[in-house]
């Protein structure tokens, strides 16, 4: 409808000018009307203009929203940086781990998940490895917007990791799983159960003392919000998980929670106006 209008606003004025100026009438009224038209196609250039730079600003704002939460979205559904090198320090599982993680970098999922699956199935991998394994396998399934594969691994993990005789093994391998089903619901438009999930995260999170993990937590909180158009609560969330990650120097993280925390301001000023 927009478009249309905006080729009326424009052709339309030029039509008319350049047949009133095969008109025999008084020169003033033809200038009249040549001088309207003029500023009328002048107002639908600039309107079209305008609503393209907006549908491009959106875009971009769209696209952004997409990049964070995929970069937010890492450690929720990766484990602990030390958590998963475990994997590669059993030396029985070394080989395929490190085949796995380089398809992943390379973005050759399918090829990594059958290495991962090596490392699963070994006969020799331990409790703590199959959670590792299976998080894996499920990142992969999710960056193939494969939710249904994504989430069966992700709860095998949440299951094999309550078996894990560490405490902090453990609760570590459940927290991770529990941000990870949070992020298959909010994947299928489920805002009220990926909450409920990344909140069981936080919570062990901030019982462990895992500040890495719980300053993500509470990122993925604060996008949920955000979605739901909720935004004094996201702010509230992002601003801890900002005060969380300088106090840890994260700083790429830093950085995106201060673009997140700017977009929302910015949405809430032109809501103001």
């Amino acid at each position: 409808m927009d478009f249309w209008l905006n080729i009326a606003l424009i052709v339309g004025p030029v039509l008319l000018g350049a047949y009133t100026a095969t008109l025999t009438i008084p020169i003033i009224p033809k200038l009249i009307v040549l001088i309207a038209s003029l500023i009328i196609c002048i107002c639908g250039v600039h309107r079209a203009v305008r609503e393209r730079k907006e549908k491009q600003h959106k875009a971009k704002e769209e696209e952004y929203y997409r990049q964070l939460s995929e970069r937010q979205e890492l450690r929720g559904r990766g484990l602990p940086e030390p958590y998963i090198d475990g994997l590669g320090e059993n030396p029985l599982l070394k080989g395929q781990f490190n085949a796995g993680r380089k398809y992943e970098k390379e973005s050759k999922l399918k090829e990594a998940i059958e290495e991962f699956k090596k490392c699963l199935l070994h006969p020799k991998a331990t409790e703590t490895n199959r959670v590792a394994a299976n998080i894996l396998i499920g990142n992969c399934y999710y960056r193939l917007s494969k939710l249904k594969e994504a989430e069966d691994r992700y709860q095998e993990a949440l299951k094999i990791a309550k078996k894990v005789k560490d405490e902090g093994e453990r609760l570590k391998g459940k927290s991770t799983a529990l941000g990870n089903i949070g992020l298959i619901y909010a994947g299928l438009g489920k805002p009220e159960e990926a909450l409920r999930h990344h909140n069981e995260a936080l919570e062990i999170d901030r019982k462990i003392g895992y500040e890495q993990g719980v300053a993500s937590d509470l990122g993925n909180i604060g996008l949920i919000y955000a979605g739901l158009g909720k935004p004094e609560e996201a702010l509230r969330h992002f601003n801890e998980a900002l005060e969380i990650f300088k106090r840890i120097g994260s700083q790429p993280q830093i950085e995106i929670v201060l673009k997140n925390i700017e977009i929302l301001e910015e949405e809430k000023r032109k809501k103001a106006q």
